[in-house]
């Protein structure tokens, strides 16, 4: 699994524990905590692994990029086995190539947001 290096698992582990000591004060002042945001992308299989969230401690829920779509980086960081699968297909045309192995579409600029970084998306059929 791409983002549960030992490493990665380990600060993810010891960053829930103070998030569970967090959840603990919050009840003990008399507010109760329903829900708890524990992980996006990255850190989603080291969420999943973490038994302090077991049954009976705390509700955590777990994002991998957002509850609506998975793009290509979810893909690339979460293992196959989760089943994630893309969200959106895009149908754009090619309007020009600039050169071998380059091409400009018009899809528009808010049609794949690179705010995460690049590639968000892949091309899944190319016709000559």
């Amino acid at each position: 699994m791409a983002a549960g290096t030992a490493r990665t698992t380990a600060v993810a582990h010891a960053g829930y524990e103070r998030l569970l000591k967090v959840v603990s004060e919050i009840e003990r002042s008399g507010t109760g905590v329903p829900e708890v945001i524990t992980a996006g992308t990255p850190t989603f299989p080291c969420s999943l692994a973490f038994e302090g969230f077991s049954p009976g401690r705390v509700h955590p829920s777990r994002f991998a990029r957002n509850r609506v779509y998975c793009d290509a980086t979810s893909l690339a960081q979460l293992p196959n086995e989760y089943g994630y699968q893309p969200a959106v297909l895009v149908l754009t045309r090619v309007v020009s190539q600039p050169r071998a192995g380059i091409v400009t579409c018009d899809a528009g600029h808010k049609t794949v947001s690179a705010d995460a970084g690049v590639p968000t998306c892949v091309v899944v059929d190319i016709r000559n």
